[in-house]
């Protein structure tokens, strides 16, 4: 091997590579990140504290890691692809390769200056790309200075060297060897493709509870971009700035040999090249003898030997448009269907569309059941990223096949139409698409076949919902990308500047979108546009979508005319093209393409005009913000009036979206000081027809033209009523209003769902929202831009001493009559108790009335298939075809009212009932007597095996603790307050899971709280459970996840009965209010009632006062075991976190073993042998030893089998027996 030959052959090629735009256009598209990463919007996520805190630093070296990984990861393979793949095989298009192996170049030289000569540019770029980096992150003008730390060339090298030159290197080394053996550029995509679409849709993220660690492991090791294993150590479990701005991203050595695996598979893929090239260049010819070949002298033939035969036919006219078009669409699909693309891509689309369908994750990681429109909907989005690569590498490689071949001159010589041959071409990669949907739509109904096989649920095939999902939706976008790329070409006429540019163009897409710059009329590929529910179809958003998909065909049409305007059949002369610049021709020439572009522009203009009327635009905007300007100073903390009691009638309009309320509010001062005026919020959508102030009917006006009392002002949708006289204390005054409502109104400008709505599907109207009546006092959040929000308040610690509003809802109990009509077909839900319907001129009307004062109310329902399943004290009304849940929601219903009411204080209403709605939004809530519960979070999820947390149970459970932890009592306003709420429910559910599926299924649910805690926390911005306040990142997880651990952590430190006692005296004095609750007033009730109040007090300051969370590790392990059979299992234990804790430390048997005979985790403490269970109590930083005794061979050592502490790290909390 001769160096010089392979450095002259790769310097040829390294100075001619910057005359191609691809390094330039990932030069370019890296720039623009870094630019983004410079000014704060590109920067690794969870971290970062409140003003003042602790920052991420932009230059760390996990920073600069994430960047690398996830930017680098997802658009580098691709340019490595285009730029190294077809390199030698080009070389054999072009006869090239017998030119250069006929000098002393031998194979391996040859593949390996090509290599270099196609690697080094890119190597160049990344060198650029750091330098550019070092530039911006360290230079650029920004703001703050506590997002940059201390300078080190370490942190922005290893990294790269680390994570993206192997990726570089396997990359570029796999798709030359695949172009090298197929001579095919589609097969060279497949290498990016799969690294970068499959580590996206799975292995880079997928990482369920029941994963075994071991399989975590090789799936990370297999990871050629190393992001799984990133991902994993950095941020499912986020440790803070202070780790994340120190640590090392240099990995284990078992995944740095992972990296060195891979960088060497790249590197040994050249000689495999240069051994394809030899193989072929030797290639194989039968011997041939000579002397056989008959002789060819002229002058031994006679003219009898010479036969006068007619020419051939030839035609006579010009090649039609159809004729053209079918010919050359039967030469691309005979290439399609010989192309070993075709062959791989498609398989691996319908193995996506089937694990999707098969391996869909609901709340809490359980599996959810595909139904036909689930499956489309779900891989809408997949489906169309691939369809799109796959178009763009077979487009290029069709316009490009007739330059390849050398017969252009020919084809763009001849009559035959360009419109023709480009239609031929686009109608091929059509069909391209239609076979692979087909293909899809098989393994849709593979899916749905082996779910109603193994569960008995079938809910049809449904072909009309496929064909208009993947059909009537996705060809828009596939056209108008065909035509795209067709354009592109037509206007570079390069493969690699068209590759460069359009995947240019999908990396600005994606970018775009994921940072909300593309709405409903930009949306072209109308990416999570479709979001399927099964009771509402399409139908909340099926304007927008229809709109938009129009505007893509519009858009197509346009982009067709202009590839066919600039498609070369010759060659321009320099004449020519001055004489087309001129202004009057290039007129005259666009006047056909501006008048094909007039319907987009109506389509588009007439979009964000009604994206302007919605609640997003600019109006409604303008109008929040004068909201909170004009109204914050006066009315914030001005006291609120009680609500004694509501009337209304609604009359509900499913078919038009719309609603008509005629109502009344008896308001009360309550307080101790006259109130001038009292205040209602109303929200955009409602239009008020008429007031009333005790009978007296008014017109609202602006503040200036306020006259006389009684009267009411608006003040940008704030109605400021001053009744005749100033209301004096225990006074009460009548407002009346009548009121028209359309909700939603308008368009959202990008794909939404919603929470609250009146459509044909259902009605879900709330009075937390105001979304069909007026709220009580000013709304603080409203008119807040993000940007400007303010940090919550702080409280002093004395702040539950005083009186306390509460943190949701008047402070007072409500008196509620709603006379609700809607059409006869429908059933609808309130609070209270309902009198018997009447049927009139097709409509329904029932009369609900609350028999006990509530804080909150609300409207469900839905049309004729929503029907009921009874339970014993329950009912539960849903879908028809969503039966198969209702009996074990309904049994989970009673057990609630039963167990709840023994435990925390008696259920105070007559029914329970919940309801079924849309799944435009996954949420439930639980209003006095009747539960909301969407249907994608529990009504289309798998039974989960006996042992495991079951969604349906939980979510059930939670919102039924709700009727006693938000309803009976309401929580305070303050830090804290919601964990009353959210944390007790939570712990609630615990509880009534445990009694009613077993001790098993609780240990599950923990573990599954535990996590969500783990990987939904900022450590940096999370504070103790009693200044929690919900306005912070990460404060969720904490409020319903640590506040559900840590109560049930207290009940096993203060003992079952003695927690419950405390819980129902807690109750008992916080119910009724003025004065509402926070976790101070909560744990002053249970201190009397702790058997040992230091311990208590101890543990109150860790949990609840202070942040603790323990990490466990176990380490010198050692087994003796005598001849009797006796074992001995010695070890130390550490607290690598924080906390003292005692906690649990047992032998478990192999799982072969009987489980009575040992401390396996799925059996009691009363079932364990006795030894084989140890308590230690290890503070932070200790190492404590144990010491367990068993007679069953121990499998492994485990702490906390019984889950019983909160803790990070669990699953490496266990040490197997060796």
């Amino acid at each position: 091997m001769n160096l010089t030959r392979i450095a002259t052959l790769a310097w040829s090629d390294i100075r001619h590579a910057w005359r191609k735009p691809l390094p330039l256009v990932l030069l370019t598209i890296l720039g623009f990140v870094l630019v983004g990463l410079a000014a704060g919007n590109v920067t690794i996520v969870a971290v970062g504290g409140d003003i003042g805190g602790k920052k991420n630093w932009l230059n760390s070296e996990t920073s600069l890691a994430f960047v690398d990984l996830i930017f680098l990861g997802m658009i580098l393979p691709f340019f490595a692809s285009v730029q190294c793949g077809m390199s030698l095989a080009n070389d054999e298009d072009r006869k090239l390769d017998r030119v250069l192996l006929s000098t002393p170049l031998s194979p391996l030289e040859y593949a390996i200056g090509r290599f270099l000569g196609a690697l080094v540019p890119l190597l160049v770029v990344l060198l650029l790309f750091v330098l550019l980096q070092i530039a911006l992150i360290q230079w650029y003008p920004r703001d703050r200075a506590d997002v940059l730390g201390p300078f080190s060339l370490a942190n922005y090298l290893r990294p790269l060297l680390v994570y993206t030159v192997p990726l570089l290197l396997f990359s570029a080394g796999a798709a030359m060897f695949l172009g090298t053996l197929t001579g095919q550029a589609v097969l060279v995509f497949a290498v990016p493709t799969l690294l970068v679409i499959g580590g996206a849709l799975f292995l880079w993220d997928y990482s369920p509870a029941w994963l075994p660690e071991w399989i975590n492991r090789i799936l990370q090791w297999g990871d050629p971009a190393g992001v799984r294993w990133f991902l994993a150590t950095f941020l499912k479990e986020p440790r803070g700035a202070d780790f994340l701005n120190t640590a090392s991203t240099v990995p284990d050595t078992p995944m740095l040999a992972s990296r060195a695996v891979f960088a060497l598979l790249g590197l040994l893929s050249v000689p495999l090249s240069a051994r394809v090239v030899r193989r072929r260049l030797r290639g194989t010819s039968p011997a041939i003898d000579l002397a056989q070949i008959p002789s060819s002298d002229l002058s031994r033939q006679g003219e009898t030997d010479w036969t006068l035969r007619p020419l051939p036919a030839s035609q006579q006219r010009l090649p039609g448009f159809w004729s053209t078009a079918w010919a050359m669409l039967a030469l691309e699909l005979r290439s399609l269907i010989r192309s070993p693309g075709v062959w791989i891509f498609g398989p691996l689309i319908i193995l996506q569309v089937v694990t999707m369908g098969m391996l869909r994750l609901g709340p809490f990681e359980t599996f959810v059941l595909a139904t036909p429109g689930s499956i489309a909907g779900g891989s809408f989005n997949t489906l169309t990223l691939l369809l799109v690569l796959l178009i763009l590498y077979y487009s290029v490689e069709s316009l490009v096949r007739e330059y390849r071949h050398g017969i252009a001159p020919l084809v763009n010589s001849s009559p035959a139409p360009t419109a023709a041959l480009l239609t031929g071409k686009v109608l091929a990669n059509g069909a391209l698409a239609g076979l692979i949907a087909g293909g899809a739509f098989i393994g849709a109904l593979i899916v749905l076949g082996y779910q109603s096989f193994t569960t008995g649920v079938s809910f049809g095939i449904e072909p009309g919902v496929f064909a208009l999902i993947w059909g009537v939706l996705l060809a828009p976008t596939l056209v108008l990308w065909s035509a795209f790329v067709m354009l592109v070409f037509s206007l570079t006429l390069n493969r690699y500047a068209t590759y460069g540019i359009c995947l240019a163009a999908l990396i600005a897409t994606g970018l775009a979108t994921q940072w909300g710059y593309l709405n409903w009329a930009s949306r072209w590929h109308l990416w999570s546009g479709v979001q399927w529910s099964e009771l509402d179809r399409l139908g909340f958003a099926w304007k927008e979508i229809s709109w938009n998909r129009l505007l893509a065909l519009c858009v197509t049409v346009v982009m067709v005319a202009l590839a066919l305007r600039f498609y070369p059949r010759r060659t321009s002369d320099a004449r020519g093209a001055v004489d087309r610049l001129n202004p009057g021709s290039l007129l005259w020439r666009a006047l056909p393409i501006l008048a094909l572009a007039l319907p987009a522009v109506i389509l588009a203009g007439s979009m964000l005009y009604a994206m302007r009327r919605g609640p997003e635009g600019g109006p409604a905007q303008r109008q929040q913000k004068d909201y909170w300007k004009q109204n914050i100073s006066t009315w914030r903390d001005t006291p609120v009036p009680a609500l004694d009691r509501v009337t209304a009638q609604v009359d509900l309009f499913p078919e038009t979206r719309s609603f008509h309320v005629k109502g009344e509010y008896l308001l009360h001062n309550r307080s101790e000081k006259p109130m001038d005026a009292v205040a209602l919020s109303l929200m955009p959508h409602i239009d008020v027809q008429t007031w009333t102030v005790d009978g007296t009917e008014l017109k609202a006006v602006k503040p200036i033209e306020r006259g006389d009392r009684p009267s009411i002002e608006d003040r940008s949708r704030l109605m400021v009523i001053r009744p005749q006289v100033p209301l004096a204390p225990d006074a009460t005054c009548r407002v009346g209003f009548e009121l028209d409502g359309k909700y939603p109104q308008g368009w959202s400008k990008t794909p939404t769902g919603a929470g609250e709505y009146v459509l044909p599907s259902g009605v879900v109207l709330t009075s937390f929202a105001g979304s069909f009546l007026p709220l009580i006092g000013f709304s603080e959040g409203v008119g807040l831009e993000p940007s400007n929000q303010p940090e919550a308040r702080e409280y002093p610690d004395s702040h539950y001493l005083d009186r306390v509003d509460p943190a949701f809802g008047p402070a007072w109990g409500t008196t509620v009559e709603l006379t609700i009509s809607a059409p006869a077909e429908w059933t609808v839900n309130s609070v209270g108790e309902p009198e018997p319907s009447t049927l009139a001129d097709g409509r329904r009307t029932t009369h609900w009335k609350t028999t006990e004062p509530v804080r909150f109310f609300n409207i469900v329902g839905g049309p004729a298939s929503l029907v009921s399943t009874e339970g014993e004290r329950s009912t539960v009304f849903h879908d028809r075809r969503h039966a198969f849940h209702a009996a074990r929601m309904a049994e989970m219903l009673d057990a609630a009212r039963q167990y709840y009411g023994d435990w925390f204080h008696p259920y105070p209403w007559s029914s329970l009932r919940l309801t079924e709605f849309p799944g435009l939004s996954s949420y439930a809530q639980g209003f006095p007597g009747n539960i909301t519960f969407s249907e994608s979070i529990g009504f289309l999820a798998y039974k989960s095996e006996a042992g495991e947390a079951d969604t349906v149970d939980f979510i059930v459970a939670h919102e039924a603790a709700h009727q006693w932890w938000g309803n009976i009592l309401t929580p305070g306003k303050g830090p804290g307050g919601n964990v009353l709420s959210e944390g007790m429910a939570n712990y609630s559910a615990a509880m009534l899971v445990e009694q009613m599926r077993g001790v098993p299924t609780r240990r599950s649910l923990l573990k599954k709280f535990e996590r969500e805690y783990l990987q939904g926390r900022n450590p940096d911005r999370e504070r103790p459970l009693h200044k929690v306040d919900g306005s912070r990142p990460g404060d969720t997880p904490v409020v319903y996840n640590r506040g559900g651990w840590v109560f049930f952590m207290l009940m096993e430190q203060m003992g079952r009965e003695q927690m419950l006692q405390g819980l129902q005296e807690f109750i008992r004095k916080f119910k009724d209010g003025p004065d509402f609750p926070l976790i101070e007033d909560l744990v002053e009730t249970l201190r009397p009632h702790a058997t040992d109040p230091t311990a208590f007090d101890t543990f109150v300051n860790q949990w609840l006062l202070g942040k603790v969370l323990p990490e466990f590790r176990l380490a010198d392990v050692t087994q003796t075991s005598t001849a009797e059979g006796q074992h001995t299992v010695t070890g130390t234990i550490t607290n690598t976190g924080t906390g003292t804790v005692e906690v649990e430390v047992a032998l478990v048997p192999p799982a072969t073993d009987s489980p009575q005979q040992g401390a396996s985790p799925e059996v009691g403490d009363e079932s364990r042998e006795p030894g084989s269970l140890q308590r230690v109590t290890v503070g932070p930083g200790e190492s404590v030893p144990w010491q367990l005794t068993s007679h069953f061979t121990p499998a492994e050592v485990v702490v906390d089998p019984d889950v019983k502490v909160l803790q990070m790290g669990r699953k490496l909390a266990r040490e197997a027996m060796k």
